[in-house]
């Protein structure tokens, strides 16, 4: 046998590139699977965001229950988990607004805006008057 076919058969005793041991039973001479020595560290969505992981994981599938401050896209805040989509929130603020056909105002659930029906009881007259002429 040639010295370059020598393959030991010694336990492993590798340190990952963080200085852990490799924990695996394999043989010297076989790879090693990634570190799961487990480590806590800071998330990319921020650095003052934590969590245990195994040492070869990245984190950039770790879902972030840290609660944060995130602009929604109608421009209010809401304290929501850091890795929720501000895309797919539901704003529940409530916000004063001025119906477009009467002028009068009222207090809505922001994400209700663009079904806005003004309820006055004038209003509601007025509607059924031009729907009983349409027809």
């Amino acid at each position: 046998m040639k010295p370059e076919d020598y393959k030991c058969k010694a336990k492993c005793e590798k340190l990952c590139s963080l200085g852990h041991p490799c924990g695996a039973e394999h043989a010297c001479h076989e790879p090693c699977p990634d570190c799961q020595t487990q480590v806590v560290k800071s998330l990319p969505c921020h650095p003052n965001h934590k969590a245990t992981l195994a040492c070869h994981d990245d984190g950039i599938n770790y879902k972030c229950m840290e609660i944060t401050e995130k602009e929604l896209e109608c421009g209010h805040k809401s304290e929501q988990e850091c890795h929720a989509d501000p895309k797919e929130i539901v704003c529940n603020e409530l916000t004063l607004k001025k119906y477009p056909d009467c002028g009068h105002e009222r207090y809505i659930l922001c994400f209700l805006q663009t079904i806005m029906v003004c309820q006055k009881e004038a209003c509601r007259r007025e509607a059924r008057r031009i729907r009983k002429t349409d027809e």
